[in-house]
């Protein structure tokens, strides 16, 4: 199989694309196009993921515009990503289940069972409570707007943090379980759309 998709024989017409990888015809659907970004979701052979590009900045996009030439060789690379992907799944499948299972393991652990999680979590939800108190004190007239906004300020800053920290540890959780695949087309793709895709493959037993 070639490295790359033949831009040759790429076609996109509307939100239609379409390149030939090896001796395969692939298609897909492109489901955002901008100057800054680019998404695509696959049809054939394989369906059901998407990815997208991630934003490119404001300030870079006079050298890389996704609404031009570039997009379309962008999307064809999407393409090709989540076709390699979608293959090396199907030959793959039971380890990738078995790693998806331990992650989910993992997981819960971390959410329900984790003391440094659990305590995040029990103060997230006072923080909470409190949030809907001073509003309600707010909306009774207990409180001006001036008291209500100097109570949540830092309420709401602290909820920020602990959201920030609760993300980054389920990331480096998810990076962590997929550490194997980096180098393959695992790792080609975002671990939100791999994980998407094999859920999806086990709860629904869809056909790869």
């Amino acid at each position: 199989m070639n490295n790359t998709p033949d831009l040759s024989k790429l076609k996109i017409e509307d939100d239609h694309i379409e390149v030939e990888i090896g001796t395969v015809i692939v298609t897909g659907k492109i489901l955002e196009r901008n100057s800054g970004e680019i998404a695509i979701s696959i049809t054939s052979p394989y369906q059901g993921i998407s990815q997208s590009s991630g934003n490119v900045p404001i300030p870079l996009r006079q050298f890389r515009n996704y609404s031009g030439p570039a997009g379309a060789a962008k999307a064809a690379e999407i393409l090709d990503d989540l076709y390699r992907f979608c293959l090396y799944v199907e030959e793959h499948k039971a380890e990738l289940l078995a790693t998806l299972a331990e992650f989910e393991k993992a997981a819960h652990y971390a959410e329900h069972l984790d003391p440094v999680a659990v305590s995040k979590k029990q103060r997230m939800d006072a923080i909470a409570e409190d949030l809907k108190a001073f509003k309600r004190n707010l909306k009774s007239g207990e409180i001006d707007s001036g008291t209500y906004q100097r109570k949540i300020a830092p309420l709401k800053k602290e909820m920020e943090a602990l959201e920030f920290d609760t993300d980054m540890a389920s990331r480096v959780l998810l990076l962590q379980s997929f550490q194997a695949y980096e180098d393959s087309p695992v790792g080609k793709l975002w671990s939100e759309n791999v994980i998407q895709y094999l859920c999806a493959l086990r709860d629904q037993g869809i056909e790869v």
